[in-house]
């Protein structure tokens, strides 16, 4: 009798001894969501908000050395989602361990669909994956195609400066003239001649600022520049459109001063040598009519 009893203090005193030998740091439970919670801010997004995901450990002996996560995003009209982007989470100061937060993605229009999911690593190294979450931009989307036949028809835009200085940025923004009607993408073509060296083709592409607004920067361009942009931009069923050809050019003429030769032309001399040579004898015959 006396044996089996020493039997069972044993196995209970090696129970203990294994639900105990869990470092601070490490894991409490089998799957992440036993150990920690993962959300978006705002929890209603718009397409004006930039979202962010927020991680938060339940027990504060927990410790995450990092936690990162992929995003899936399906913008309206399209039939598919692109290929996962990467994000990583950045501890609060106030917590570093035990809450942190990332960026998912800036504003996107609305009826944009999101699928995130988010892996984070304790103090031991091992791993632990979220399930899959997901929301969608609010909002509807009306119209997925152009309502005229032109590119001034259906996009507003502006530049500005329009009389930039020399290495000074220009901002280009579009936005749809029809509130219902969402821009899908928009590039901006830019051909630059510095002097009489050959001209330069690029492009950028612009980035989203809302449901109608997209914005591009040329970036600035030295003094002997000359600068001619045009836009293309598409809608939601992929029809592109062109605009007319924008142009400005950061003469020298405009942002240099002209100081006075020091070595004045002939024919300034010439004519300075005239103007005296008529000028001495009035003075002169004045002078003497006020002594008599």
């Amino acid at each position: 009798m006396r044996g089996v009893l020493l039997l069972a203090l044993l196995l209970a005193a090696a129970a203990v001894l294994s639900t105990g030998a869990r470092a601070d740091g490490e894991w409490i439970g089998d799957t992440f969501e036993e150990d920690a919670t993962v959300g978006i801010t705002p929890q209603r997004p718009t397409s004006a908000d930039t979202v962010q995901a927020i991680l938060q450990v339940k027990d504060p002996t927990v410790t995450v050395k990092v936690a990162f996560g992929l995003a899936w995003v399906k913008f309206p009209g399209s039939a598919t989602f692109l290929p996962p982007a990467n994000f990583t989470f950045v501890p609060f100061p106030d917590s570093p361990s035990q809450r942190l937060f990332a960026i998912l993605h800036p504003p996107y229009p609305n009826g944009t669909q999101v699928v995130y999911q988010v892996t984070a690593v304790d103090f031991s190294n091992e791993p632990r994956t979220s399930a899959y979450h997901n929301y969608t931009i609010e909002g509807k989307v009306v119209v997925e195609v152009w309502k005229a036949g032109t590119f001034e028809g259906n996009v507003n835009l502006t530049w500005s400066p329009t009389e930039p200085q020399p290495n000074e940025a220009v901002s280009v923004r579009i936005a749809s003239v029809h509130p219902e009607v969402t821009i899908g993408g928009a590039n901006l073509n830019i051909v630059y001649q510095y002097f009489d060296r050959p001209a330069v083709t690029g492009g950028f592409p612009f980035s989203r600022e809302g449901d109608e607004t997209m914005v591009a920067t040329i970036p600035g361009y030295p003094a002997g520049t000359a600068v001619t942009f045009w836009i293309t931009a598409w809608d939601l069923q992929n029809h592109p459109l062109e605009s007319a050809q924008f142009n400005y050019s950061l003469s020298l003429s405009r942002y240099t001063s002209n100081p006075p030769d020091r070595y004045p032309q002939p024919e300034v001399i010439g004519g300075g040598a005239i103007a005296t040579a008529l000028a001495v004898p009035l003075v002169v015959r004045y002078t003497t009519r006020r002594r008599r």
